[in-house]
């Protein structure tokens, strides 16, 4: 399952701050992440370009370095992780209903 982390830049605190990140800001976050994926798996820090005179930046970190967020991330990135692996489908009649229009019509009121 992909995982987005928004706004990673505000783990640990509600408050807003200008001042640069302690790699150490990253620390439980981090150990939370190693239960679930190995220490060498690759995320990637996004920052979309909201405007057309900028740029947006992905920037690649090892689950296992998130203290370099400290000298990347702003209140703008994202922490995309990819899934580890692709799993077997197990419901295969849920996962051919996902695509099904008559489904889908199922699921909602129609006029």
């Amino acid at each position: 399952m992909p995982l987005f982390l928004w706004q990673v830049n505000s783990v640990e605190t509600a408050l807003y701050s200008t001042h640069k990140n302690k790699p150490e800001r990253f620390a439980r976050l981090q150990d939370y992440l190693l239960r679930y994926y190995p220490d060498d798996h690759v995320g990637k820090l996004v920052h979309s370009a909201s405007f057309p005179i900028t740029r947006a930046e992905i920037v690649s970190v090892a689950l296992g370095k998130l203290g370099v967020l400290a000298d990347v991330a702003t209140s703008q990135h994202i922490l995309y992780v990819p899934p580890v692996g692709r799993k077997p489908i197990i419901d295969k009649t849920l996962w051919a209903a996902t695509s099904s229009v008559e489904h889908l019509h199922g699921l909602i009121d129609m006029p």
